[in-house]
């Protein structure tokens, strides 16, 4: 054999041998990581939320105080205090560069039948049986599941509680901060005949608001915090 032919050969061998060590080196890393993706995609997909005492919501928000003005950015946290079945107590801190910090207690005990989604809350200690503010009542949720329509009233500066139709648009996931992990949660894309947009957590034992769009007022939650 030529010796410029034997000196590819050999080279071409020594070439594969190499690329087969290293396939055999980074393969069950390669594995192990494919599997450590299934698994965390797995873990992270969550089809409900259970809410107890002491878990903390943490909202980012939006507020038109002046309608020439663009809205205000504002944030602020929910620390359940109580919940049971229809009703919930829970304390309130929002910071705002207009109004400044305000805190306050809500006690809502109809959220099975509430009447009106009123997110404007009163400073100190206030109870209330026919508002939601940050859920949806147990009776739209199912009447939205079977008949992909419903009716509640949508509490804005203008339209005063005004009853508007809601619409089930579709289900959806909804990317939320939970316990320092990011969780996808299930959730149903609702709008209203008033052009508010709402998604709602696809759970009927706690249909709670993620996220709000309306005319004075809009919020996502973006950290759970539940230990």
């Amino acid at each position: 054999m030529h010796p410029i032919v034997k000196w590819i050969v050999l080279s071409t061998i020594h070439a594969i041998s190499c690329l087969i060590i290293l396939i055999a080196a980074f393969l069950p890393a390669f594995v192990w990581g494919q599997d450590e993706v299934r698994s965390y995609a797995s873990e992270s997909s969550r089809a409900t939320l259970e809410l107890k005492s002491g878990t903390k919501i943490d909202y980012e928000a939006w507020a038109i105080v002046n309608p020439l003005q663009p809205p205000v950015r504002e944030d602020f946290w929910v620390t359940i205090k109580e919940i049971w079945k229809g009703g919930v107590t829970f304390e309130y801190e929002l910071e705002q560069k207009v109004i400044g910090s305000e805190r306050g207690m809500q006690n809502l005990s109809s959220l099975d039948e509430c009447k009106s989604l009123d997110p404007w809350w009163e400073p100190m200690a206030s109870a209330f049986d026919d508002r939601c503010e940050l859920w949806i009542p147990r009776r739209v949720y199912m009447e939205l599941l079977a008949n992909q329509k419903s009716w509640l009233a949508v509490d804005t500066l203008a339209r005063r509680d005004s009853t508007v139709r809601w619409e089930l648009q579709g289900k959806i996931k909804f990317l939320c901060e939970i316990d320092g992990h990011p969780i996808l949660l299930n959730a149903l894309k609702i709008k209203t005949s008033r052009e508010d947009e709402f998604v709602i957590l696809n759970d009927p034992d706690n249909p709670l608001i993620l996220s709000a769009k309306s005319t004075y007022f809009s919020w996502n939650v973006s950290r759970i915090v539940t230990q």
